[in-house]
């Protein structure tokens, strides 16, 4: 959908491959927001926004994050 294979979308930024430019002050602070407080206006819900692809187009899209726990093996 992006344009990205997994080789090229893994250990790369969100906002380095599918924010567009735009965009991006307002999903790193966000994101600063939520890792400082804990807090974000966009969790668990699902928001219209748009994204970017590998070829620079943008599109709209609509997705819901959620906070996923990482295990410790």
């Amino acid at each position: 959908m992006f344009g990205w294979t997994a080789r090229e979308a893994i250990g790369r930024a969100v906002d380095d491959t599918i924010v567009p430019a735009n965009l991006r002050a307002m999903h790193r602070s966000g994101f600063a927001r939520y890792l400082s407080t804990g807090t974000s206006s966009i969790l668990n819900r699902s928001v219209e926004l748009n994204a970017l692809r590998r070829d620079g187009t943008v599109f709209p899209i609509e997705l819901s994050i959620s906070r996923s726990r990482l295990v410790a093996r």
